[in-house]
């Protein structure tokens, strides 16, 4: 819990700080490092949630990839079903996928902000 209370406070300084310079610079830079922190717990992250076993245990059960594309026993979208063997492809190991899906998250993340958003630490918080 003070993990996810540290990083609020941390965001809403950031925040603070970026509304009232208005630094477009301060803004990017500020916005890299809130995204390679997120992106770094992402995948470092275990045993975290109260769904992480069922997700762990699909991942583990796909032994040969693309054979369970379409697993009726899934119960995950044939888009996330791709993921995961994709993911399996290269590597057994489940923090490879969630490395994986950090990295399409917060790449998103990071250029929709820096895109559309004035204050995009501020979107963040």
């Amino acid at each position: 819990m003070l993990l996810y209370f540290s990083i609020f406070i941390i965001l809403l300084t950031f925040s603070y700080y970026e509304v009232l310079s208005n630094n477009h610079k301060f803004s990017i830079k500020g916005l890299t490092v809130v995204c390679l922190v997120f992106f770094i717990l992402s995948f470092i992250r275990w045993k975290t949630g109260t769904d992480w076993e069922n997700y762990y245990a699909t991942f583990t059960r796909i032994k040969i990839p693309w054979d369970t594309l379409t697993d009726p026993y899934a119960n995950f979208e044939l888009g996330f079903m791709f993921l995961y063997n994709l993911a399996r492809t290269f590597s057994d190991s489940y923090t490879m996928m969630l490395f994986l899906e950090g990295l399409i998250l917060y790449s998103c993340l990071f250029y929709g902000l820096k895109k559309y958003s004035i204050y995009p630490v501020y979107s963040i918080l």
